[in-house]
C-alpha cells in the first residue's frame, strides 16, 4: 500500500485529538486545543520526511510527540497523560491491526475508517467510565442514607453530605439541612406544602415550627429562607449512625441534589457530638 500524506496528517491529527479528548476526559482536564494542532501536524511532516529517508527514526518520533503533546497541551499530571495515551495508542493500534487482517483490507481508507471508528468508541467509553469512578468515589465518602422523621411519617432516601453548607439557624445555632419536592410532599401535610409554594396562609399549628433563615451565598445577594423543624433526622455514614432531634429542613423546588438518587443536603455540623440526640 502506498502512503499518502493526507492520510497520515488525517490520523495523526484527528487521531491524536481524539485520544487527547478521550485522556481529558479521563483525567478531567482541560486540553489546549491549538497547540495540540500546532504539535501534531509539526510531527506529522517530521514523520513523512523521517519515513521517506530514515524510517528507522518513526518509533523515537512517536516517542517524543507523545512527550512534547503531555507537556505543553495540558497542566499537571504528565506521568499519567503519558501513560493513559500510550495505553489509548496501544490498544486501538492492535484492535485496528487485527480487523484489518481480519477482514484483508489492502486500502489505507478501510484502515483510517476502522481506526476513527475504534477512537470514537473509546472516547464514549472513556468518559462514561470517567463519570462512574467519580460517582462511585463520591458515593462512598460523601452519599449517606437519611431518614427523615416529622409525627407519623417518614421519608427515607439518600442525602449528600455537602461540606459547603455552613447554614445555621439565627436563634438556636442548630445546623440547617435541605430538600426537595419529594421529600415534602411525602413527609408533610399538603396544607403546609402549599404555604412552602406560596399557596396558602401557614397553618395555625405549624406557626411554632417555622423559622426564617437568612442565606448568603459568594455570588448572591442575602435572602430569607423558610426553614421547617422536623422531629427527627437520621443519618447513615461509614458504618456510623447519626441523630439529630428537631432539625430545621428547607424544603425547595429542586427535584435531587447533585446525582438523581440525592434528595437531601445534609450539613456536616449534623455530625458532631453536641448535636446529637
Amino acid at each position: 500500500m502506498t502512503l499518502y500524506i493526507e492520510y497520515l496528517l488525517l490520523v495523526n491529527i484527528c487521531g491524536g485529538l481524539l485520544v487527547m479528548f478521550a485522556v481529558s476526559k479521563c483525567l478531567r482536564t482541560e486540553i489546549n486545543i491549538r497547540s495540540a494542532c500546532i504539535i501534531l501536524f509539526l510531527y506529522t511532516v517530521i514523520e513523512w520526511l523521517a519515513m521517506v529517508y530514515i524510517p528507522q527514526l518513526s518509533g523515537f518520533l512517536a516517542t517524543v510527540s507523545i512527550l512534547v503533546l503531555s507537556k505543553y497541551t495540558v497542566r499537571g499530571q504528565l506521568v499519567l497523560h503519558v501513560a493513559l495515551i500510550l495505553l489509548f495508542i496501544f490498544s486501538t493500534g492492535s484492535m485496528t491491526l487485527y480487523t484489518v487482517n481480519l477482514l484483508n483490507f489492502q486500502s489505507y481508507l478501510w484502515c483510517v475508517m476502522i481506526l476513527f471508528i475504534l477512537l470514537s468508541g473509546q472516547f464514549i467509553l472513556s468518559g462514561k467510565a470517567s463519570e462512574w469512578i467519580s460517582y462511585s468515589s463520591v458515593q462512598a465518602s460523601f452519599i449517606c442514607e437519611v431518614t427523615l422523621k416529622q409525627g407519623q411519617s417518614k421519608w427515607t432516601g439518600k442525602g449528600y453530605l455537602d461540606s459547603g453548607n455552613a447554614l445555621s439557624a439565627p436563634f438556636s445555632g442548630k445546623p440547617v439541612m435541605f430538600a426537595d419536592a419529594q421529600v415534602a410532599s411525602r413527609l408533610l401535610p399538603a396544607e403546609v406544602v402549599a404555604y412552602i409554594n406560596g399557596q396558602s396562609a401557614c397553618p395555625e399549628q405549624w406557626k411554632q415550627r417555622i423559622s426564617f433563615i437568612p442565606s448568603k451565598s459568594v455570588h448572591k445577594d442575602c435572602k430569607i429562607l423558610l426553614g421547617i423543624e422536623c422531629d427527627s433526622v437520621e443519618v447513615e455514614s461509614e458504618g456510623q449512625t447519626f441523630i439529630f432531634e428537631r432539625i430545621p429542613v428547607i424544603f425547595s423546588k429542586e427535584q435531587y441534589y447533585v446525582e438523581q438518587s440525592c434528595h437531601c443536603l445534609l450539613s456536616p455540623l449534623q455530625m458532631l457530638n453536641c448535636y446529637q440526640k
